[in-house]
Order: structure tokens, then sequence, then C-alpha cells
């Protein structure tokens, strides 16, 4: 995690502009095994997140995540 909003929610930043560099994008998206790898990496991410929150009453049990969507190409870009 990357840190705390205000009330205490864990916070996790993704950043996809990373993927700006066409080379590193399509070695990671280009074909459906390489995104299925992708996805199941950060479904784990999450996953291991999750187990870590607290779930009795009165703790705080969510997680905040931001997609930071700037500069990506999307599926057009292969």
């Amino acid at each position: 995690m990357h840190g705390f909003d205000k009330e205490g929610h864990p916070m996790c930043y993704n950043i996809y502009g990373s993927f700006q560099n066409k080379e590193f994008y399509k070695n990671t998206f280009s074909d459906v095994e390489n995104r299925v790898k992708f996805l199941r990496w950060r479904f784990q991410f999450l996953e291991k997140r999750i187990r870590k929150l607290d779930f009795n009453p009165g703790v705080i049990c969510t997680i905040v995540q931001v997609n930071d969507l700037k500069n990506s190409h999307g599926p057009d870009m292969w």
C-alpha cells in the first residue's frame, strides 16, 4: 500500500502511464497469455491486501484504490 487517506483507509495507487513505452506495453499486453498474467498479478496483489484488513465492527475494513490512466493508451496500442 502507498499510505492512508484522511480517515485511515489504506491507499493503493496504480499508475498505468508507465506503459507509454511501446515495447514495454507490447511485451506486457500483446497476447492473451501476457494479459492474463498481468491481471492475475494485479488481483493477487489486491487479495493479499484484503487479507490484511480487520473486519471487526468499528474498524476500517476498506481499501481505496486509485487507477491513474493518464498517458495510458488502451487496447488500440498494439
